[in-house]
């Protein structure tokens, strides 16, 4: 009886099992070289505002979330009961806040999971890396970003092979039930590296990016000591983490200073909806937050 493909069953199984490991390997490969190539010699380049910090501790989605922080606190957003958060205020002149704020104006009320995704490819983030990474503080991002991709690519085409061989298979009454389980793995791998292609990129500092880091952590906790009686020491890292956007900066957004705030945007959406404007009350991100708590309908 002729083989499908003029491969047998056993040989085709064995040719499986080396292309499900196939993307594995690359990518570990591809981990490696871009360790060795992405090696930057130190610059005495210190990060000139709050954002910059924020994404050498957090990445993409910390400078949101800092970026959110400080519209909070200053008013020009508000977030309701539900942690939606709404523009409430004047267009700001920061780069990264305008790019935050005009994604909020034109959605009218967002959830903080929903702001992070599309705000990730934004160009004023794409430009912040590129920054960062030239002046020697993080580890390129792009060529990360490029293997994630391909191993995604890679599964999809292994995964397409064996359902097209599990077809053949089955019009020409072969036994597939090894072939069914090897698929069952493919389309695992498939989703895991198609979640993994979609989420933002991990940003890894530098040594010279982590000296800088843990100076800025430095400077904050000199700040606290300094506002809770202790002896002052100067710093040109303290004012720019000053309030809310500091805090968030270096420890995300369970950092920010309001508790009922801080629970009602981390709260999951209700219902499992992100539709809609969600009928909560609305809170301030002032230092009172919401008066009677986010988590109990801003005074009922």
């Amino acid at each position: 009886m002729k083989d499908p493909w003029g491969i047998s069953g056993p040989g085709f199984i064995v040719g499986y099992l080396c292309l499900l490991a196939a993307p594995l390997v690359i990518a570990l490969v591809g981990r490696i070289v871009l360790a060795f190539t992405g090696k930057r010699a130190a610059t005495a380049y210190v990060p000139g505002n709050v954002y910059e910090v924020a994404f050498l501790a957090g990445g993409h989605d910390r400078v949101v979330e800092t970026a959110v922080a400080s519209l909070l606190e200053r008013g020009v957003f508000r977030a309701d009961s539900t942690g939606r958060v709404s523009a409430a205020g004047a267009v700001p002149s920061d780069p990264v806040e305008q790019a935050v704020y005009r994604v909020v104006a034109r959605r009218g009320t967002t959830r903080m999971p929903d702001l992070r995704r599309e705000l990730r490819s934004a160009a004023v983030l794409r430009g912040m890396a590129k920054h960062l990474t030239d002046a020697g503080l993080i580890r390129p991002i792009g060529g990360r970003v490029v293997l994630r991709r391909m191993v995604f690519s890679l599964y999809l085409l292994v995964l397409g092979i064996g359902v097209v061989r599990l077809i053949s298979g089955i019009a020409l009454d072969r036994p597939v039930g090894v072939l069914i389980f090897l698929l069952i793995i493919a389309a695992v791998a498939t989703f895991i590296a198609s979640r993994v292609a979609k989420a933002a990129p991990m940003v890894r500092p530098t040594a010279q990016g982590s000296v800088q880091l843990a100076s800025a952590r430095k400077a904050q906790s000199q700040r606290h000591s300094t506002r809770s009686g202790g002896p002052h020491r100067s710093s040109a890292a303290v004012p720019i983490l000053a309030g809310a956007a500091g805090a968030v900066a270096l420890g995300g957004m369970m950092m920010y200073p309001d508790e009922e705030l801080r629970t009602a945007l981390a709260a999951p959406p209700a219902g499992g909806s992100s539709g809609g404007d969600g009928g909560g009350s609305s809170c301030s991100g002032g230092s009172s937050g919401c008066g009677g708590g986010c988590g109990g309908g801003c005074g009922g």
